[in-house]
């Protein structure tokens, strides 16, 4: 089967919009609730979703099959919506080949997210299959839905020598929270650095951290499900990177406060110590 995979114009909404409609029909058939957006959603609508989002069309024998939309937000974060497919063409790879376009042609995100109704598992498995994890669940009307994430893999391995680079001029600071020093009149004092991390700075952290373990936890089910290994080894490869990535915000954020205020102190001990888990992190 010839495809295209190009970018829609402004003329393709109307088609786009008709097949989404037709698209979605067996989930509303499915939920029972014919109110979900795909299924409401106006001209007017998709026109000016369509000045913020890129829109992505297949192209069989000049018809289009297929779309796919995102865009990039302020944070990086490239948000996927409505992968559609022609019912009497789905099940032949498609829908995998518009979310392999798009996250080409968002290959400047750090993180791809996407969300679906938790009651459609097969969707679901087809994005775990393209490697995103549950993160989260939300509620959009009557119906509940799954927040799917995953990292850009290629994102992270265009920055890793820059990324080294930051690493190399950190290394010589130390990481410590106590220290400890003696006065001429021979009392030991001890020195306690408690920075309290703001809540976005936690919350960044966690949500990695939080991706991170559901990622893991689709490769686990890749591993039982006899998934081919080259797959499961280019997952754990994500994984691992999401898990050094998170490491080093958290590295950030240490030198940014605690150090900061121990180099004001003059406090030399700090900055041993922080070289040291610079050392065991490295490992």
């Amino acid at each position: 089967m010839k495809y295209i995979i190009q970018k829609a114009i402004k003329e393709d909404l109307i088609s786009i919009l008709e097949l989404q409609k037709e698209a979605f029909y067996k989930v509303a058939e499915a939920e029972n609730n014919f109110n979900i957006k795909p299924i409401i959603q106006t001209y007017e609508e998709i026109k000016e979703e369509f000045e913020n989002k890129i829109f992505l069309k297949y192209i069989v024998d000049n018809k289009i099959v297929g779309s796919i939309r995102a865009i990039v937000d302020q944070d990086n974060k490239c948000h996927i919506g409505r992968v559609i497919v022609k019912p009497n063409f789905q099940r032949k790879g498609i829908a995998l080949e518009l979310m392999k376009a798009i996250e080409k042609e968002c290959n400047t995100a750090s993180v791809f997210s996407l969300f679906t109704s938790k009651s459609s598992v097969e969707t679901i498995r087809l994005y775990e299959k393209s490697g995103y994890t549950i993160v989260g669940e939300l509620g959009e009307g009557d119906v509940q839905m799954v927040i799917m994430e995953k990292n850009n893999v290629r994102k992270e391995r265009d920055n890793h020598h820059s990324h080294e680079l930051i690493e190399e001029h950190t290394h010589t600071y130390g990481d410590t929270h106590e220290h400890s020093h003696t006065h001429e009149h021979s009392h030991t004092h001890i020195h306690e650095h408690k920075h309290v991390h703001s809540t976005e700075e936690k919350k960044a952290v966690v949500n990695r951290l939080s991706r991170a373990i559901g990622h893991l936890e689709a490769v686990k089910r890749m591993v039982e499900n006899d998934t081919d290994c080259s797959e499961v080894l280019i997952q754990l490869a994500a994984v691992r990177s999401a898990i050094n990535n998170t490491g080093k915000v958290v590295l950030k954020n240490h030198i940014n406060h605690c150090i900061v205020e121990a180099i004001e102190e003059e406090d030399h001990q700090a900055i041993h110590q922080l070289s040291d888990a610079i050392d065991k992190f490295m490992k």
